[in-house]
């Protein structure tokens, strides 16, 4: 049924693909609407290299004689997809071994695989991860026509590409054998996260600036205590301008808050950047393409530039109950929840539905590096619930009303309500898995605190000093996918051996099924 669902649409992109040579920048015709009756079509960006790509047994795989090598593929995310070809070194490390083909696919709704119909070229309405997903799929059955045999299919991604990935295979697990979904947040949705996870981001980006990270206590004690004290500073029209004085600011503060907000901001970032080499893909992304680059260990050089002295500041009480003062010379604060409570916004359901742009065909901007992220975030409603200052990071003050907060409290009493095509739908992107046996020897792994090793074939390796990662391992921003480096830590070898003992398996165990 689903096979014969997506025909018309895979012959579609293989007219597409038959007579390129697969070792450059190609443009298939993908079908803007894979679920309903909308006509049309739109040139959809591939990166394609398939110098390596062989006979299976020629990567050391017992096969058919005629079967081709595997394919490796990368669901493309929120950028174009230039950047995931640039820097996803475990793809390119592994093909020639594994004699495989290389694809990497550009999201819909990037600039150059944007679609352009004629009155929907401002529309968002097919910018859903359900018609990424499809595309996917529709693009790896155009490339497995080029040979009688299946060939294997295991899909990389990382963040937002991670999540793709992983919904690629719940939701379709006859077309990819396996994936590795590097850094992916799959469960701090609105609708999945759990209380304890609740603020798992803002505890992953305070372990970059501890002992634990490789900077030291100190950088964290002091950040923790940075914010009520100079709160506690801009009380006064005098304590503003020593504070707009000491800053720089281009004009007076008029709220201390203001500048502990823009203070803390960078922090999210240089966690995700917090790579043990030099590098611009973080700045790269979130900046349009200005590449600025980060030192190696950028949490820890944040620190070393003078975060972690000793300025002489006592804690007295408990910091994990957000009940303690705050010495520092004379001056002396006492930090408690029940009196901060005021100055943290809860977001409740009906908040975070409204907070996307909901007026997707109106859009009269020009197409931005990440125009695909407003559409699913609009349309999927993918942000990610986030609770700061609740006893366990850098951050104040609390953005939870409650000591006891729980989900409820924080997205609502009903949480979201599902949108036709919407990721709160079907193929266990928020419910249960198509697929229900354990992966053989990977380890407890998680999204977001929660534990999917009932999916079988994903590999959820989470590398947890990024905003967004879970796991005790020391790195950034889906570290696993880029190039080896010596400065890596030890950690890094590992989960790379893991990897790639488990991507064998699953390809041979697919062409065992052949």
């Amino acid at each position: 049924m689903r096979r014969a669902f997506f025909a018309r649409r895979v012959a579609l992109v293989e007219e597409s693909l038959r007579a390129l040579p697969l070792r450059e920048q190609a443009r298939c015709r993908q079908a803007v609407d894979h679920f309903g009756g909308a006509a049309g079509t739109f040139p959809q960006r591939l990166c394609l290299y398939d110098k390596w790509w062989k006979r299976a047994s020629k990567g050391g795989f017992k096969a058919p004689a005629d079967a081709p090598g595997p394919i490796l593929f990368y669901t493309g995310n929120e950028s174009p997809v230039d950047e995931y070809v640039n820097n996803t070194g475990l793809m390119w490390e592994l093909a020639e071994d594994l004699g495989a083909l290389i694809v990497f696919a550009e999201h819909r709704y990037e600039p150059l695989s944007h679609p352009a119909l004629c009155g929907t070229q401002r529309c968002f309405a097919y910018c859903t991860t359900a018609q990424a997903i499809a595309d996917w799929v529709t693009i790896i059955a155009a490339l497995r026509r080029k040979h009688k045999v299946r060939a294997p299919v295991v899909a990389f991604g990382g963040s937002y590409g991670g999540m793709l990935a992983g919904w690629l295979r719940m939701k379709y697990p006859e077309v990819v054998d396996g994936v590795i979904a590097a850094s992916a947040p799959i469960w701090q949705l609105a609708g999945t996260v759990q209380r304890e996870t609740l603020d798992m981001p803002a505890v992953a980006i305070s372990k970059g600036v501890s002992a634990a990270g490789g900077a030291t206590d100190r950088c964290r004690d002091n950040l923790k205590a940075a914010w009520p004290l100079l709160q506690e500073a801009g009380r006064t029209a005098a304590g503003l301008r020593l504070l707009s004085r000491s800053v720089k600011a281009c004009s007076p503060l008029h709220d201390a808050r203001a500048l502990t907000r823009w203070a803390q901001s960078p922090y999210f970032f240089l966690a995700e950047g917090n790579y043990p080499f030099p590098s611009t893909y973080i700045t790269f992304s979130v900046t349009e393409g200005k590449a600025f680059p980060l030192p190696s260990w950028p949490m820890r050089v944040a620190c070393e530039r003078g975060i972690d002295a000793d300025f002489g500041v006592r804690v007295d009480g408990s910091v994990a109950d957000v009940n303690f003062t705050l010495s520092l010379g004379d001056l002396e604060v006492a930090v408690d929840w029940a009196d901060a409570t005021g100055n943290g916004d809860t977001l409740t359901a009906e908040q975070l539905e409204a907070s996307g742009d909901r007026s997707a065909c109106a859009f009269t901007g020009t197409l931005s590096r990440g125009f695909s992220w407003g559409g699913v975030c609009s349309n999927d409603a993918l942000s990610q619930v986030e609770v700061q200052g609740v006893g366990r990071d850098i951050y104040w003050p609390p953005s939870a009303r409650e000591r006891g907060f729980t989900v409820e409290s924080v997205v609502g009493p009903r949480g979201l309500r599902p949108r036709p095509g919407g990721s709160n739908r079907g193929g266990g992107m928020r419910g249960g898995p198509l697929v229900g046996d354990k992966w053989s020897e990977w380890m407890q792994a998680y999204y977001g605190g929660r534990n999917v090793s009932r999916h079988r074939n994903i590999i959820a390796l989470v590398l947890d000093l990024g905003a967004h990662h879970f796991d005790r391992m020391l790195g950034a921003h889906h570290l696993d996918l880029m190039f080896a480096d010596p400065r890596n830590p030890p950690c890094f070898a590992e989960a790379r051996a893991i990897e790639e003992r488990m991507i064998r398996r699953w390809i041979q165990e697919a062409y065992d099924a052949i």
